[in-house]
């Protein structure tokens, strides 16, 4: 199921999806499935909420929509099938051929785009824009695939040049159907004709003919009337062969002792399906198929029945087809991956041109087996072993080893091959790629590496700060204890002198300050292992009476003023000591930095944005400075020095909302206030 937090896939994961959706869509007979399975496909390719593909309906270039694919997000316009007039700027695809991509400033700014709109009622709502048109062998346009909302930012180039190709796979598969659809129909228009042509010859399908043992023809149906434009009157007036096939198709004489249909009688031998070339009347060529047979009486041939079958549409077709196959061949050669196929029982029978590039080993070798000779020896009986079982289960075949490149280097791949089966479960054919994985393969590796060490690297740092924390406190208790314990011994005229009683005051702040900044590291290191486990449902406003209730002395001796507000949204499923404690920073820092030239004023309000809880604390106090308020989270960092603190307070917040996955927002003004608003992920609201 997709969700907005669906990632866009990676490379290799495009480049095997782009394999599966070229096998899908070849296995696909009709027209719908394959469009339905290219719509699927690019969008779970590109990585977007959003697919359709439209094919052009008319010379004004309107649309009509035949394949729709939407995320979750999307559901209720699944059922979207509007079609479009032609005009904006679906028209701009398909009459120039090119591809476009804008982001969504740019599509809403665009002059062609027409409708668009968050509330509209005639298609999904767009976030982005990228598509690409359908463009048959001769340059029309045969539609366009669009797609919207991709899962992360705005779409790339490379989507671009991704779905560019998507679209010339999809323009083949849907230019081939319709050349199948066109020769079903053509052969279906051919049997009609047949049917009638044997109703009108008395049930003959084929032009007969009878010739006597002299080569003259002694009898010809309808058939062979329209075939040859000849009446029987007329063709019985020369030997049969020099009325229909007295020459050679490149024009050279044909003398009539060496035709195999003339040889049939006096040699006494049949003919079947012997494919040739005869003459009409007008002198036009026709590509026909014959069977002879001679006629006995007495055991002595005495005449020859000829069948003559006009195969001009079939040879047509042959050719279509052929050249169809030769589409294909052309397709999977263009494809990155290295492609085969083999026989129901496990034998090659086709690599694509990439295979035998990358090996190096010849075409016809790699067919007899030789194509085990690219795999790692290490890797070649887990291979054979593994190919025989999905062979003989029917099972798909996946497994990843060492590949030999022509150069001698062994590099990681992915071999994967699906069986194509029949109506009954048996397998006809299967179809297989082989992707190079080796640089993922070592990033992962390396990948893990790194992830160990800096697991490492963040346990020592945490060990060290615990450590250090826990050290420093017995000198710095010892040094308060002895502080007090030299104010008692000082006598009473040293302890009123005013020196003795400035430097004693400092030093004793000076205690406090290394007091609280081991505390800070303390909570710091805490923060830094949180997962926020004891998550509950939270009252907000019952955490605000406690945070307003712990900071009251703070808040009566500056004469602030709170204001509470959270009938918006009065619930959040969070942690109830990390959400006291950001809200114990903010609120108190809005009373800590007021200004001196009016009573602190601060409005704590919670309200629900989009599946977000969010709870922003403002106040009216000295403000921060544009230029310095990305330095406002920085730890140990203070920006207004008059005013106690450690400056890891912001920092603190920052830490416990990001490790949920949320975020804070500052906006200030120097000397008129801030506005601190935490957006909390991942919650429900009652």
């Amino acid at each position: 199921m997709d969700t907005p937090s669906s990632k866009t896939p990676p490379i290799d994961k495009r480049l095997k999806l782009l394999s599966d959706l070229t096998v899908a869509v070849n296995l696909n007979n009709t027209l719908e499935g394959k469009l339905q399975i290219i719509t699927e496909k690019v969008r779970e390719i590109i990585g977007c909420h959003q697919s359709i593909t439209s094919m052009t309906n008319n010379e004004n270039l309107g649309q009509a929509i035949n394949a729709v694919s939407l995320s979750d997000k999307y559901a209720k316009w699944r059922d979207y099938n509007n079609q479009t007039d032609g005009s904006g700027i679906y028209s701009l695809i398909c009459k120039f051929n090119k591809p476009m991509r804008l982001t969504q400033e740019a599509l809403e700014t665009h002059p062609a785009w027409k409708g668009f709109g968050k509330d509209s009622t005639v298609h999904p709502p767009m976030r982005g824009w990228l598509a690409a048109p359908l463009v048959d062998k001769s340059g029309k346009n045969l539609g366009l695939i669009q797609l919207s909302d991709k899962y992360e930012g705005e779409f790339s180039q490379e989507d671009e040049l991704i779905l560019v190709q998507l679209s010339q796979i999809a323009s083949i598969a849907i230019e081939n159907s319709q050349l199948l659809l066109k020769l079903q129909e053509a052969l279906e228009e051919k049997d009609k004709v047949i049917k009638l042509n044997k109703t009108i010859t008395d049930n003959a399908t084929s032009a007969l003919f009878m010739m006597n043992d002299q080569g003259y023809c002694t009898f010809m149906n309808p058939a062979g009337e329209k075939m040859f434009g000849y009446t029987f009157e007329e063709i019985k007036q020369k030997e049969l062969h020099y009325m229909i096939h007295h020459h050679h198709p490149d024009g050279r004489f044909y003398p009539m002792e060496t035709c195999p249909i003339d040889r049939a009688l006096p040699e006494n031998f049949d003919i079947r399906a012997h494919e040739d070339v005869f003459i009409r009347k007008d002198g036009s060529l026709v590509q026909v198929s014959c069977a002879a047979s001679p006629i006995f009486e007495n055991g002595i041939p005495v005449s020859t029945v000829i069948e003559v079958r006009d195969v001009t549409q079939e040879k047509a077709a042959r050719q279509e087809i052929l050249e169809n196959m030769e589409r294909i061949h052309f397709l999977l050669n263009a494809m990155p991956q290295k492609v085969w196929t083999t026989t129901a029982h496990g034998k090659a029978d086709y690599f694509n041109r990439n295979w035998v590039e990358y090996t190096g080993i010849p075409y016809e070798e790699s067919l007899q087996w030789g194509w085990l000779k690219a795999v790692h020896p290490e890797d070649q009986e887990q291979t054979r072993l593994a190919w025989n079982e999905s062979v003989r289960t029917g099972e798909i075949f996946q497994l990843e080893y060492r590949f030999l490149k022509h150069n001698g280097e062994y590099r990681w791949h992915l071999s994967r091959a699906l069986a194509y089966k029949d109506a009954e479960d048996r397998t006809i054919m299967w179809v297989g790629t082989t992707t190079d994985i080796h640089d993922h393969k070592i990033a992962l590796e390396n990948l893990a590496k790194s992830n160990t060490e800096l697991k490492k690297i963040n346990n020592d740092l945490d060990n060290f700060v615990y450590t250090a924390s826990h050290d420093l406190k017995a000198p710095v208790l010892n040094i308060e204890g002895l502080m007090y314990a030299l104010q008692r011994e000082l006598s009473p005229e040293a302890a009123e002198s005013k020196d003795v009683s400035t430097i004693m005051s400092m030093i004793m702040q000076s205690i406090n300050r290394f007091k609280g900044t081991i505390e800070n590291l303390t909570e710091i290191s805490k923060i830094q292992k949180s997962l926020a486990e004891d998550v509950e449902q939270v009252p907000i406003a019952e955490v605000i009476e406690d945070v307003v209730l712990s900071i009251s002395e703070l808040a009566k001796a500056a004469g602030a003023r709170i204001k509470v507000d959270t009938a918006a949204c009065e619930y959040v499923r969070y942690s109830r000591k990390d959400l006291h404690s950001i809200l114990y920073n903010l609120i108190s820092n809005a009373i800590k930095y007021r200004s001196p030239e009016r009573p602190p004023e601060v409005e704590v309000t919670s309200y629900c944005n989009d599946g977000e809880i969010r709870i922003s604390v403002k106040d009216n106090g000295l403000g921060i400075k544009k230029e310095q308020q990305e330095k406002a989270f920085v730890m140990f960092k203070r920006l207004h020095t008059h005013v106690e603190g450690s400056g890891v307070g912001l920092y603190i917040v920052k830490k416990i909302v990001e490790n949920t996955e949320g975020s804070i927002v500052l906006e200030s003004e120097a000397g008129k206030g801030s506005v601190f608003t935490v957006c909390l992920k991942n919650t429900e609201a009652k």
